[in-house]
């Protein structure tokens, strides 16, 4: 089990591209193609980010995210419909369990999961690239996603930033209220809790879930080039 990737809100795409590349980021496109509603960061260690723009969404997804028709698209496409009106700055994370279709008998009988669903593009590369994943039914916990087939490396150009930043030091999520019993289910592990907030080890990452703080945290050295990214949930310690 590990954290596999963190999503960012963003209004505009190509905006949100151009500030992360201003701070020392590459980025790169979300798949092939012209037509783009994501793009990712790399690092040398641990997990992605993703920067999302809903506003690129089809429009069916608007439609019946506002008419709260969405639950006829399953739990996973209702969370994504939800994305829309969501006003936070970390969207959605994702734990990587390897091998989802097992990790989701496992769970099934315990709680309340979408189906597996089996998802495909073709990367910026130009490789195919599959993988499968469930949700539970909740919005504010996260979504569990199988190893990627085939398992595609990054281009080293990618994972190395002008910045010199190599990875994400801590994840900082904010849900409305505690899931305790449901996030222990997902994570297999205990949640600690101190000062308000409650702790999750996911692989060599502590997550930490918040009802009124949420950031993905840089070391401090970086404080100067990050600080414009602040609005995006991009913070140091």
């Amino acid at each position: 089990m590990h954290l596999d990737h963190i999503l960012i809100r963003v209004d505009s795409l190509d905006e949100a591209i151009n500030d992360f590349e201003k701070a020392g980021f590459r980025v790169c496109p979300g798949r092939a193609g012209k037509k783009q509603y994501n793009a990712l960061i790399y690092f040398k260690e641990g997990p992605y980010l993703e920067l999302l723009a809903p506003s690129t969404f089809p429009w069916f997804l608007s439609f019946l995210h506002v008419t709260h028709l969405s639950f006829i698209l399953g739990y996973f496409g209702a969370r994504v419909a939800h994305f829309i009106g969501a006003k936070k700055c970390i969207l959605d994370w994702a734990i990587g369990v390897g091998d989802a279709r097992a990790y989701r008998a496992k769970l099934a009988s315990k709680g309340d999961f979408s189906r597996l669903i089996a998802m495909s593009k073709v990367n910026c590369e130009n490789d195919l690239v599959s993988w499968e994943l469930f949700a539970p039914k909740c919005f504010e916990l996260p979504f569990l996603i199988s190893d990627y087939t085939p398992h595609v490396v990054p281009h080293p150009l990618f994972c190395e930033h002008p910045n010199g930043i190599n990875s994400i030091q801590k994840v900082c999520y904010r849900w409305e209220k505690p899931h305790i019993k449901e996030m222990t289910l997902i994570a297999d592990k205990t949640l600690s809790y101190e000062n308000d907030r409650f702790r999750v080890a996911i692989g060599a990452y502590d997550v930490v879930l918040s009802s009124s703080h949420e950031g993905i945290f840089f070391d401090h050295t970086y404080a100067k080039a990050l600080k414009p990214l602040a609005g995006y949930g991009i913070l140091t310690e």
